[in-house]
Order: C-alpha cells, then sequence, then structure tokens
C-alpha cells in the first residue's frame, strides 16, 4: 500500500470519528455518559498500575467493591476485590461473611440497565475484567434461579425456537431476532420462517455461536420493555 493510500484511509478514519453522533445517530447525551464510563474505567486501570508499581508482589490490586445480598438496599457489604478474584471465590467469601444457609445454591449476578437484565456469573469468571461498569449497573449475591429453572434439561437433546434480543458488543442497541438453541449452539436466522430448517438440520442459512462463548442476560432491555408498554 503506498502512502497516498495510507492518508486516504487515514482521512476517512478521521471523518468517521468527527461526524460519529450524525453517521450513527448517538444523541449527546449518550455520548456524555459513554465518556464519563470510559474515564472512571482508565482510573480503574491507572490506580490499579500504580498500586502494582507500589506492590510489586500484588500482582492485581484490589479494589473495595458493593455487593448487594438477595436484593438490593442500602447496605451493601463491602470486600477488597482483586484482579484475579473469581466469581465463585467471591461469592463463598460473602457467604461465609453473611453467615447464609450452606443448603441454599448461591451465585453472583450482574445486574444492568437499571434491573432490566441479569445474569449469574461462571464461578471461574474475574470479576474485574467480566463485568460491565456501566451507570445503572451492579452485582448482587443471590439464589441460582436459573440452574433451579433448567435442571430438568440437563442432559437432553431439545431443540428450542423463539425470540432474543441480541447485541453484538461493539454496538448499543439491540435487535430482536428468531433464534434457534440446538447442540449447544444458537443459530440467529437471516430470514424469517427458516427456523424449521435450523431445527430439522444442521445446515441453514443461518449464523452459529457456540453456547459456551456467549453472554447471556435474563430479561428485557429497557428500551425494549419501554416500547412494549407504549408510554
Amino acid at each position: 500500500m503506498d502512502d497516498a493510500s495510507i492518508n486516504q484511509e487515514f482521512s476517512i478514519v478521521g471523518d468517521m470519528i468527527k461526524y460519529y453522533q450524525w453517521l450513527f445517530d448517538v444523541d449527546d447525551e449518550e455520548v456524555q455518559k459513554d465518556r464519563k464510563i470510559k474515564d472512571a474505567t482508565q482510573k480503574i486501570r491507572e490506580l490499579n498500575e500504580l498500586k502494582v508499581r507500589k506492590n510489586p508482589n500484588n500482582s492485581g490490586g484490589e479494589f473495595t467493591l458493593d455487593i448487594y445480598v438477595k436484593e438490593k438496599n442500602d447496605n451493601p457489604c463491602r470486600p477488597k476485590v482483586s484482579s484475579e478474584m473469581t466469581a465463585g471465590r467471591l461469592c463463598a467469601e460473602i457467604v461465609s461473611q453473611m453467615r447464609l444457609s450452606h443448603d441454599t445454591d448461591w451465585v453472583l449476578f450482574e445486574v444492568i440497565d437499571n434491573g432490566a437484565m441479569e445474569r449469574a456469573f461462571q464461578v471461574r469468571e474475574k470479576v474485574m475484567t467480566a463485568a460491565n461498569w456501566g451507570s445503572g449497573n451492579y452485582l448482587i449475591v443471590k439464589e441460582n434461579y436459573i440452574a433451579e429453572q433448567i435442571a430438568p434439561h440437563v442432559g437432553s437433546s431439545l431443540s428450542i425456537e423463539g425470540t432474543l434480543h441480541i447485541r453484538d458488543p461493539k454496538s448499543k442497541s439491540w435487535k430482536q431476532s428468531l433464534v434457534c438453541l440446538k447442540n449447544g449452539y444458537m443459530s440467529v436466522n437471516k430470514e424469517r420462517g427458516s427456523i424449521l430448517r435450523a431445527i430439522k438440520s444442521d445446515k441453514s442459512d443461518s449464523e452459529q455461536w457456540p453456547l459456551h462463548k456467549l453472554t447471556l442476560y435474563v430479561g428485557i432491555p429497557a428500551e425494549k420493555s419501554y416500547q412494549r408498554t407504549g408510554h
């Protein structure tokens, strides 16, 4: 690639950055919100690096986080969480600290969009890197109702079809799509009506992703719920 082509590409990228709001229909409020989140994330990263320099034996540094128990209230736990701490270990520490019943399957949940959606952390996930540190998001330890609901289907080879709201990590908008869950994969069909082909055959006009690589939330995106209520 010659210098002229490189300069032209830089110019195009520059224009996309300059006219980002107009090109992608992003309002000022969303831009300011993203900027604050990025600033906060950068400060956390800088503090982490500073702690590592001051204490080389502590590879990740520690941060005090608000973790709610059973419900969101004014009295959260405030454990110290390192960059290497897993969700399973953090949950176990809170269960011990709060003297919660060991007969209950407790799990750490990530709640986003002011309570509109939530997901259960996998026990080996590192909390500091896996969580979405956005406005209106929080962490809570509560009973693992999800495991109880899916327990009857474990080990079965059921094919399930329906609609899900899907969002690419690089996008901010959720898109309702017709999907099929089969053999540990989620198929997003390009055309409505092709879902039956995806169920009956492994070959279909669809895009597929293994479920273990997806982040799955229970709930409805706030903007979609707002549209459904008609307000």
